[in-house]
């Protein structure tokens, strides 16, 4: 439970791969996660609006839409950001976890939605993910898409402890 003085920082990082255009989580699975990413980052700024929330989008290359800011300002910038993300090349963890440990102070968040097929470094994107979890950072991870299709034990090989979920639908995407 968030408290209103909760100064937690927080950075979601959502796969924006050619893959997260199918439609099982409609109207597809990239809106579906921006839509989840959008309602997080309003019930935290009403929460806890001294927390702070970035956002960044991966593929072969991640992209930083804005470093975490105050998550009143993170809810405005979401909403300016949102309708430039659409798909783009293959998926590759290592680059994005790489990048998002640069905004990661002890005890931030990380929030990484994938349908999970990482296509890069396997072994170095663990090792960062260790790395990140060594230094107090927890990883939650949530892998979306067709249940045969989501690599599971990588997914739960990068979140924290117990960090690790499945999302059947779209529904059940919106986080707490």
């Amino acid at each position: 439970m968030l408290r209103s003085n909760d100064e937690r920082v927080t950075m979601i990082v959502t796969d924006r791969s050619i893959s997260m255009m199918t439609q099982d989580y409609p109207p597809n699975r990239l809106q579906a996660s921006l839509t989840a990413a959008s309602e997080f980052i309003k019930a935290r700024a009403q929460a806890a609006p001294l927390s702070q929330v970035g956002f960044m989008t991966f593929c072969k290359t991640p992209t930083v839409l804005f470093p975490p800011l105050n998550a009143v300002d993170a809810s405005t910038a979401f909403e300016q950001v949102r309708g430039s993300i659409g798909p783009s090349e293959y998926t590759y963890f290592f680059e994005a976890l790489l990048l998002a440990q640069q905004y990661m102070p002890v005890n931030g968040e990380i929030v990484f939605l994938s349908d999970g097929e990482d296509l890069g470094d396997r072994e170095g994107a663990q090792a960062i993910a260790q790395r990140l979890r060594s230094a107090g950072v927890k990883i939650h991870c949530r892998g979306i898409g067709h249940r045969d299709a989501v690599d599971h034990e990588h997914l739960r090989r990068i979140s924290s402890r117990a960090c690790y979920e499945f999302v059947g639908d779209a529904r059940s995407l919106v986080m707490d």
